[in-house]
């Protein structure tokens, strides 16, 4: 008798276990916080259209670095001196 109780005890908690890792799983696919982050539209950190982003200021990084503005550059495989251009221009 008791091997039975047990038994019934144990089927009884496995299933509960089950359900309910199935419904919370079935609440978190319907929506994820994932999901809702990822949706969010443009970064308000980011130009309007038509405007360039600030360029970045590779002298303050290199002496925060303690190397040279060139070996920044070198290291990074960014043009020495970068060529000058007018978006506005260009589109045209």
């Amino acid at each position: 008798m008791k091997l039975n109780t047990a038994a019934v005890v144990a089927t009884i908690s496995i299933l509960a276990g089950t359900f309910g890792v199935i419904s919370l799983n079935q609440v978190n696919a319907a929506n994820p916080a994932s999901k809702i982050a990822q949706a969010s539209s443009q970064p308000s950190d980011q130009p309007p259209e038509g405007q360039r982003p600030p360029r970045p200021d590779f002298a303050a990084a290199a002496q925060k670095l303690g190397v040279s503005e060139q070996k920044l550059k070198e290291a990074l495989g960014v043009p020495a001196n970068p060529p000058e251009e007018n978006r506005s221009e260009t589109r045209r």
